[in-house]
């Protein structure tokens, strides 16, 4: 059961994971889901870095930016 389980975490965080990176990379959930691996961690990469740079742009700090 206990495999299950794991198996099941992590088919949801995958789903999550395609899920986010279409809602912020504006491309459809079967688009990001037919990437490979590696292309969807290069395209999470560069909707961070959009975020980041969106931000700054804005004048917004983001909290890895903001000492404690």
């Amino acid at each position: 059961m206990r495999m299950v389980n794991d198996y099941t975490t992590e088919a949801r965080g995958l789903i999550k994971d395609v899920q986010q990176l279409a809602v912020y990379s504006g491309l459809s959930y079967g688009e990001v889901m037919n990437m490979s691996l590696e292309e969807r961690q290069v395209l999470s990469e560069i909707v961070q870095e959009k975020f980041e740079l969106d931000a700054k742009m804005a004048g917004l700090k983001l909290k890895s930016q903001v000492r404690m």
